[in-house]
């Protein structure tokens, strides 16, 4: 039987698909420009491949211990808070192993999608996080409470992301884990995907091709075909995790090439 899609599962459906021809067709381009014998489908099988590939330094958003309701999202939050490198006595790590590139941005479009719907943390994980922090500073302000709370009820995948940075560093290199802004293309992801690209081209290297700067725009067509394959999959793996994981009615997330030729040109 047919399935009743709502407009909204209908618009969401055509995007996708929409970035999946422009991945074939970036494919087909490189395919012509490189002159590769291999076929348009093998190489586009590497690519989505890359979905399940773990990405290095990525875990778990939280640490998770068996306890009631939010309490035990507040209970996970306080080491990664106060830079504690172990998560203390009762606290059980269950995301040791490193997530794979689907469920990085997957947890990414959550994560937009929980701060949209439940921002305000409850009074039992605000007082949870009170009572800790009471415990560590002593006497603690309670607008300094609030902010904590707040922080640590938010999904913000940039914060964690700098805990795991931070971690490796020494006690006093400690800052917030709330500076800064969340890169929009993670390195991790964007090189995982370059990496298969360039398996798939048979070649040694990834390359932007030989028009520097010139090969960040879409209607160029002096881009190199890698790098134009490269923004093409980062767009395609993105609009999947935005169908299955953002709310009804949300816009797509944009991928520039600009943005993904900056991560390249940085290296690993």
């Amino acid at each position: 039987m047919p399935v009743d899609l709502s407009a909204d599962e209908r618009w969401r459906a055509t995007l996708v698909q929409r970035a999946h021809d422009s991945l074939v067709a970036s494919v087909e381009q490189m395919r012509r420009v490189l002159k590769l014998s291999r076929g348009t489908d093998a190489i586009l099988e590497e690519i989505k491949q890359t979905m399940h590939t773990q990405v290095r330094g990525q875990r778990g958003a939280f640490v998770w211990i068996e306890t009631e309701g939010s309490v035990q999202k507040a209970i996970a939050q306080l080491p990664k808070l106060f830079g504690r490198q172990s998560p203390g006595p009762g606290i059980e790590d269950l995301n040791r192993s490193e997530a794979t590139v689907l469920q990085v941005l997957y947890e990414r479009e959550r994560a937009t999608a929980f701060n949209q719907t439940d921002d305000k943390p409850p009074p039992y994980f605000v007082e949870a996080i009170q009572d800790f922090m009471i415990a560590h500073d002593g006497r603690t302000p309670a607008r300094k409470v609030r902010k904590t709370a707040r922080n640590a009820w938010r999904e913000n995948p940039g914060a964690d992301r700098r805990v795991r940075e931070m971690e490796r560093q020494p006690a006093a290199k400690f800052r917030s884990r709330y500076r800064g802004r969340p890169e929009k293309y993670d390195p991790g992801i964007v090189w995982a995907f370059a990496d298969a690209i360039t398996r798939a081209a048979g070649r040694e290297h990834f390359s932007i091709g030989h028009h520097g700067d010139e090969a960040i725009t879409d209607k160029n067509q002096k881009g190199g075909p890698m790098l134009r394959v490269l923004v093409a999959s980062i767009r395609w793996a993105m609009t999947n995790a935005w169908f299955e994981a953002s709310l009804s009615g949300t816009e797509p997330p944009k991928v520039k090439p600009e943005g993904v030729l900056t991560v390249i040109k940085r290296g690993r």
